[in-house]
């Protein structure tokens, strides 16, 4: 029995070990979520304004067009209760904070990551942000997550790319041609629509996460800005009626409760043409520059009476 034992040891001793530096060498190999993560730790004393949100956000708003310090934190499929989770740990380093923009996406108030089909992302969010997210115990590493053998390849041959400026905003979506505007915001709105059910469920949980973003901020004294992002027609020809009214309804009660809650709809803003556009509902790299130059014009609070500004 001992030497059977140590028969087994001997079996398995390195394939542990080997695991265990795969595992060490895959978590320091560079990744969005690292970098953002160590950004918001490093230099988050420094940052005026804070970006959160989805892919709406991490394409659409280019820190680089604002005359404040500002970091763009949104990331693919983030949902508001990782935007507050973001938020509240590095709240005590974000010590110059003056706004926060939080996206209001058409399905931002009904849906949560941890339902979704991209719910493999929370790991991300466990493994380099620290955060105390459900997940399985196996997402819980590298080694064990598929692509992992993908990832040490490119590493070691150069072809890491992060996929984001220094300053947060995603550029992987920009090197794609542009899609059928038409197709795209047809196949988008049903994806971004909740089943009924779903959306009853999760509604009074994400509006609380929004209220809690906008609670840390005001003891902060920093405004909110709610944005919601600029989208081609066949995108909001396609929304649910309800889900989108209950949107609307919600964060005008907030803008009306919360003195430092501001709500600029850009939906249907006619400034954003085709060409400004990745697909039905993302901004490409020239569109993002110009919706976060009108927004570093509403942050520095010039032009309030301006009817481009107005709420829809």
């Amino acid at each position: 029995m001992i030497k059977f034992v140590r028969s087994l040891l001997l079996f398995v001793l390195p394939v542990v070990l080997f695991m265990f530096f795969a595992e060490i060498l895959l978590r320091h190999i560079p990744n969005q979520y690292s970098y953002k993560a160590h950004y918001l730790e490093k230099y988050g004393n420094e940052i005026e304004t804070l970006i959160l949100g989805s892919s709406h956000s991490y394409y659409g708003i280019d820190p680089n067009e604002f005359s404040s310090k500002t970091f763009n934190a949104a990331s693919t499929s983030q949902t508001l209760d990782l935007d507050y989770a973001i938020l509240q740990k590095y709240s005590d380093r974000l010590v110059n904070l003056k706004t926060v923009i939080v996206l209001i996406s058409y399905f931002s108030l009904f849906g949560k990551m941890e339902f979704g089909i991209e719910n493999w992302r929370l790991k991300d969010y466990h493994i380099y942000y620290d955060l105390n997210v459900p997940i399985p115990f196996k997402d819980g590493f590298e080694i064990l997550l598929k692509g992992s053998n993908k990832k040490i390849e490119n590493y070691f041959f150069g072809e890491n790319d992060l996929g984001l400026t220094e300053l947060g905003q995603g550029t992987l979506f920009g090197k794609n041609p542009q899609n059928n505007l038409e197709e795209s915001g047809k196949i988008a709105a049903k994806r971004h629509t909740a089943e009924k059910d779903t959306a009853q469920m999760l509604f009074p949980e994400m509006q609380r996460y929004l209220e809690s973003i906008i609670e840390i901020c005001q003891k902060k004294n920093c405004q909110i800005i709610l944005i919601t992002m600029p989208a081609w027609h066949s995108y909001i020809e396609n929304m649910d009626i309800w889900q989108w009214q209950k949107t609307q309804e919600t964060v005008l009660e907030l803008e009306k409760r919360y003195r430092n809650v501001r709500y600029f709809n850009f939906m249907a803003d006619t400034q954003f043409v085709a060409s400004d556009f990745g697909d039905a509902d993302h901004l490409n790299p020239q569109g993002a520059k110009k919706l976060s130059r009108i927004l570093d014009t509403i942050i520095n609070g010039q032009n309030k009476n301006s009817t481009e500004f107005e709420n829809d």
